[in-house]
This record gives structure tokens, C-alpha cells and sequence, in this order.
């Protein structure tokens, strides 16, 4: 496999058979996020870095409309914590800063997880981390992400979960339920049912296990 370019902390997803990653620290101990932005595709990467092209770390990445938007949500800028929302255009190569009001006031979000929901429009669930713009006090909380990448227009709403706080962690969702993965030293796993999330692509067996270790208290 080729090698790709030296950077963690990243964005990413995948439209199709093509990898995006997108900024990151390229550094150890490097406060400064990169802007660069890269792809991935038959074993060749390729820098599509442009001039509008975000500066972020520890963001998360989504893709909307069948693989038209790339959609960054939150993140580090170098110095403070951020709940700012861009749009990439991946036909037009283009990046674009959306509107997102609603998101508390002084508050941003690093090392959150996000997964898509089955919406009539584009909705995203965010579980934190979120917190402070730069100290390091740190909490849990939902919120849902809806909005139009097209027009560039999102708005934040606060959702009606109880979570604890975790750092890292990954969101997965099988059948009618929400599985929070990680994140944090003590209570694994939580489970949530009857929430309107999109379905990955997962193990049966893989979802069979952990539901079993679950009933016996084993995570």
C-alpha cells in the first residue's frame, strides 16, 4: 500500500472507493491544525489542498447528498475549540464556511463522534466531547446537526439523550439501536433504542457478541 502523507488527528470518510482525509497535526506537540487535505484512490494519494481549505484537528467528517458534500463539524484551530461547520464541493473541489447558529454560546467541540440520521433532511448526531473554547474542562452532551450543504445552512438543535462525557469514542448504529463505543476508562458501552440513526455496514457476529457481553456485564 502507499505510503500517505504524515499527519493524525485527522477528518475523514469515504465517497465510494476514494479515501478523503483532511487536516490534522502534522507535528508531535504541534498546536498549529494543517489545512492540507488528501485522497486516496488505487493505491495512489493525491493533495487536493485549496487556498479555502479549513486549518482543523480533531474535527470529524461527513458525507452528504450521495457524495456531493463533505461536511467538517467542529474541531481545534490551533487555540481554541470550535462548533463551526464547512462544506466541501466534491465536484467543485470547493470549500465553503456554512452558517450554524444555535450551538451554546463560549462552547466548541474536539474528539467528538458523529453519525447520520434518517432524517427528511441532512441530520447529523453529535455525541461530545464538548466544552470550554480552551481550558480543558470537558463534558458530555447530544445535539443534532441539521441543515442544507447546499445552501450552506445548518443549524444546531440540543438533543434529549442523557451521555457520559468521552474523548475518541465512535458511534455505530444496528437496527432501531445506537451503540456509544469507548472513550473513556469506565462504562464502555452505551446502548440506546429507538433512535432514528443510519446503519453502517457491521459484523452480525461482531454486533452478536457485544450484545451478549453486554447482558452479562462483561463490558
Amino acid at each position: 500500500i502507499a505510503q500517505g502523507p504524515p499527519v493524525a488527528f485527522y477528518g475523514s470518510c469515504v465517497i465510494g472507493d476514494i479515501f478523503y482525509i483532511h487536516g490534522g497535526i502534522r507535528i508531535r506537540g504541534d498546536r498549529a491544525p494543517s489545512n492540507r487535505m488528501f485522497m486516496f484512490h488505487r493505491n495512489t494519494w493525491t493533495e487536493i489542498t485549496t487556498d479555502e481549505s479549513p486549518a482543523l484537528s480533531y474535527h470529524r467528517c461527513v458525507v452528504m447528498r450521495n457524495g456531493q458534500y463533505i461536511v467538517t463539524i467542529g474541531g481545534w484551530d490551533g487555540s481554541k475549540r470550535k462548533s463551526d461547520v464547512h462544506v466541501y464541493d466534491v465536484a467543485n473541489a470547493t470549500w465553503y464556511q456554512a452558517s450554524a447558529p444555535g450551538f451554546p454560546t463560549g462552547g466548541g467541540l474536539n474528539n467528538h463522534a458523529v453519525i447520520p440520521m434518517k432524517s427528511n433532511d441532512a441530520a447529523v448526531l453529535v455525541i461530545g466531547r464538548d466544552g470550554s473554547l480552551r481550558t480543558q474542562r470537558k463534558h458530555g452532551d447530544a445535539y443534532c446537526l441539521r441543515g442544507d450543504p447546499a445552501k450552506r445552512n445548518f443549524r444546531w438543535e440540543q438533543y434529549p439523550i442523557a451521555v457520559d462525557s468521552r474523548s475518541g469514542h465512535s458511534l455505530i448504529g444496528h437496527g432501531s439501536s445506537l451503540y456509544i463505543i469507548g472513550g473513556r476508562a469506565d462504562h464502555l458501552i452505551q446502548q440506546y433504542t429507538g433512535l432514528p440513526v443510519e446503519n453502517q455496514n457491521i459484523c452480525n457476529s461482531l454486533y452478536s457478541d457485544l450484545k451478549q457481553m453486554m447482558k452479562s456485564n462483561e463490558i
